[in-house]
């Protein structure tokens, strides 16, 4: 796709936000001085708060070859941009890397598991996820909308009820679990399991 685009000139937008969660074999970014100097048409973009889930720091990268276009943003942001938190984050991230990936990779090990147990659960039509969540259809049982009501409620779990959610058919019921630690997931399968039996 990134020579494809470079031969139609057509600016092409790469998030990587949850690229870290993917299995190391396949985990690989474009975030490359060589590859942004040699495709100046290409936009990276990365969510930090999202992959290190420190969503309230709203902190994110975008990174081109394309010094015109890069200028051009810097222009648009304002002088005070980034709060005390963010800066003081941005400062001590690197010493704690390795542990990062270590949490990356046992993500990925956990999310096997996960999706192993929630696809045993008839009602549910899982897709495969190279992200730190895992999207279900419901099939022909409860709305999305009431299980959610229903897993906190009656279970102290939240999760996201994606019903209503532009892109997706009016008429089908899916929903998004996040990949938690053994016990959580645990947790929520068998919370699901008792709701959807009964």
């Amino acid at each position: 796709m990134l020579i494809e685009t470079k031969k139609l000139g057509i600016t092409l937008i790469v998030d990587e936000s949850f690229v870290d969660f993917s299995e190391p074999n396949i985990r690989f970014s474009l975030l490359s001085e060589d590859y942004l100097k040699n495709n100046k048409h290409l936009i990276v973009i990365k969510s930090i708060s999202k992959s290190y889930g420190v969503p309230g720091l709203r902190l994110g990268v975008l990174a081109t070859g394309n010094t015109e276009l890069a200028t051009n943003i810097r222009k648009q942001i304002p002088i005070w941009n980034i709060n005390s938190f963010g800066e003081y984050f941005l400062q001590i991230v690197d010493k704690y890397k390795k542990d990062y990936i270590y949490a990356c990779n046992a993500i990925v090990e956990e999310r096997k598991h996960f999706i192993q147990a929630l696809s045993n659960i008839p009602s549910l039509k899982v897709f495969p996820s190279q992200a730190n969540y895992v999207m279900a259809e419901l099939q022909n049982t409860i709305s999305s909308k009431r299980l959610t009501e229903k897993l906190l409620t009656e279970h102290h779990i939240f999760v996201k009820d994606l019903s209503g959610k532009q892109g997706f058919p009016n008429n089908r019921q899916f929903l998004r679990f996040a990949v938690r630690d053994e016990y959580d997931n645990k947790k929520l399968i068998n919370a699901l399991k008792i709701i959807l039996n009964s």
